[in-house]
């Protein structure tokens, strides 16, 4: 009976945090985008941090359906941002992995928004960001258990 309490607690606690989560995160973030959609970067962001995969991978990161990654991919080769590399030993197997402009490009976007940092950093005090910090990496943790299982 306990476990039902803490687990509907916890799942109070996720209902109460999403839509400040939105306010304060996700809209800003998504309005300094601009033009380029939450999934085109975090798509970068997966390619930068993995430096090169195949689209299976790629689909799998972003739990994406990989023709929706396909199509993201395409785009994002229009505007010169990922490499296509060919494996020579299974010619349907393709590689991905950022250009140079899309790495300049993660560069000058986190060089020149600073919103959610300059927020934290008036709004928190140094304790409250280092425990912030601990909560997103313990979230992290938790939600990639849940991934596989």
């Amino acid at each position: 009976m306990e476990d039902n309490k803490q687990l509907d607690a916890c799942v109070d606690e996720i209902y109460t945090l999403m839509p400040k989560w939105h306010t304060k995160i996700e809209r800003p973030f998504k309005e300094m985008l601009q033009k380029m959609s939450l999934e085109t970067y975090v798509c970068l962001l997966t390619l930068q941090e993995k430096q090169m995969m195949t689209m299976s991978e790629l689909a799998r990161e972003l739990h994406m359906p990989k023709q929706n990654v396909t199509k993201l991919i395409v785009k994002l080769a229009q505007y010169d941002y990922v490499k296509r590399i060919f494996n020579e030993h299974d010619k349907r197997s393709v590689y991905i992995s950022l250009s140079d402009k899309a790495l300049e490009h993660l560069k000058a976007f986190r060089k020149q928004n600073t919103y959610i940092k300059e927020m934290l950093e008036k709004q928190l005090e140094k304790e409250d960001i280092m425990r912030m910090q601990t909560a997103l990496h313990t979230i992290d943790e938790i939600f990639a258990k849940m991934e596989n299982k």
